[in-house]
């Protein structure tokens, strides 16, 4: 596992943990867009923690590239994050969802 991807999981762990994960998201101000790998509320708290790597999230978990995309893992949802993407991306949590112009 790469180091990006060992991040990532960390991260994904931490937001597991959460009591409330939609509320822990809007406490720290993340938004996203919907039906969006790269730009959803998962990608966008991920993103500060490896800056340089590429995220795409799916239903399923994250895909963790490399910059220049010489390697990639994949990082496993747990229930509670799957369950969260999939009902952010069928329309709940209208306040995480970024307003673009």
């Amino acid at each position: 596992m790469t180091g990006h991807a060992e991040q990532v999981v960390k991260q994904l762990a931490w937001l597991d943990r959460q009591p409330d994960i939609v509320r822990f998201l809007r406490a720290i101000g993340v938004r996203g867009t919907r039906r969006d790998k790269e730009h959803c509320p998962i990608a966008e708290y991920l993103r500060p923690s490896v800056p340089d790597a590429r995220l795409e999230v799916g239903r399923l978990g994250v895909w963790v590239d490399s910059v220049d995309g010489a390697f990639g893992t994949a990082v496993p949802f747990t229930r509670r994050l799957a369950h969260f993407t999939s009902a952010f991306d069928n329309g709940a949590y209208p306040f995480l969802r970024k307003v673009t112009r």
